[in-house]
């Protein structure tokens, strides 16, 4: 069976994990046939990463042309033919390229996901697209496993212990931290916040506090380091860190997750730790009250030490 998906990014990792949910459990549905899945990647090109397998794929063709899509009308016919986006461009690939069956996201469908948080909004079109694959059924969607290199997250682990011990803490093992994984796009009134945030937890537990922010650019990254304020049990030595095998391992060692970054979410979901997640991504008042109200729960219920 050969399997056709139309997908356009807007990051290196937008619709990494859609795309791998698709391969992972449409394998699962239409067992035992065997399955082909090719690629056509529209906007950014997005690369091998903690959720996508590239070898996932037998063919991928990242932004062909008119000519090289009417080209490979003549060479392939795809049993099914999946469309993930909604611009002219890719429903004249959907049209034009053989099949025996199509399937794509309503604009209604598009309309109602905008909004959300892009790892929800992938889940929810894998949902929809798994479901009219199995006749407007219901599906149980499986999250996929995580395509991590082993031998890497040890030795990520040995840099940040001998990080940690030397500026004088203990290494992750023996470390009672809550990590703090926050994208932070308007500074300015953020950073006051996550100063907040940070302070209302160290008041309501005896945990050290290990920041991370997600943003490239370094002048918001200096911002954060000057503006934070300075305390024996907050660790600032993995503020610019997005080495995601980083994260991954600070995940795992920490009593909780606290992010806004839904993607991050979904990791601590398949390696089974515990997150907080505020129901918007900008942190508010609102937000750290609620996520003061679960660490008080994690404290008194979970993690006491």
């Amino acid at each position: 069976m050969r399997v056709l998906l139309i997908h356009k990014a807007k990051s290196k990792l937008g619709g990494s994990l859609l795309l791998r949910m698709l391969c992972d459990n449409i394998k699962n549905l239409i067992l035992p046939k065997k399955i082909q899945f090719d690629l056509i990647q529209l906007g950014v090109e997005i690369n091998q990463n903690v959720f996508l397998k590239i070898n996932d794929f037998n063919r991928i063709f990242f932004m062909p042309n008119f000519i090289d899509v009417l080209k490979n009308r003549k060479k392939f016919r795809y049993n099914l033919i999946i469309n993930l986006d909604n611009s002219l461009y890719s429903f004249f690939c959907y049209w034009v390229l053989y099949s025996d069956r199509r399937i794509k996201i309503s604009r209604k469908k598009f309309r109602n996901i905008n909004d959300t948080d892009d790892s929800e909004r992938e889940k929810i079109t894998a949902e929809s697209i798994l479901k009219q694959i199995n006749n407007d059924n219901f599906y149980q969607i499986k999250l996929p496993s995580l395509n991590v290199e082993e031998i890497k997250l040890l030795n990520t682990k040995k840099i940040i212990n001998w990080i940690l011990e030397s500026s004088g803490q203990k290494k992750l093992e023996f470390l009672n931290f809550i990590f703090i994984y926050f994208r932070i796009n308007n500074p300015k009134s953020e950073i006051k916040k996550v100063n907040n945030l940070i302070e209302e937890i160290l008041r309501n537990t005896n945990h050290k506090v290990i920041l991370t922010i997600d943003n490239s650019e370094k002048e918001i990254i200096k911002l954060v380091q000057k503006k934070i304020k300075i305390n024996k049990n907050i660790i600032l030595n993995f503020l610019a860190s997005n080495d995601i095998y980083y994260s991954l391992k600070l995940c795992q060692k920490s009593k909780t997750t606290i992010t806004n970054i839904g993607y991050m979410c979904v990791i601590c979901d398949v390696i089974g730790c515990n997150y907080i997640f505020p129901k918007e991504s900008e942190l508010t008042n609102k937000n750290i009250s609620f996520i003061s109200e679960h660490i008080n729960y994690y404290s008194e219920k979970m993690f006491k030490s």
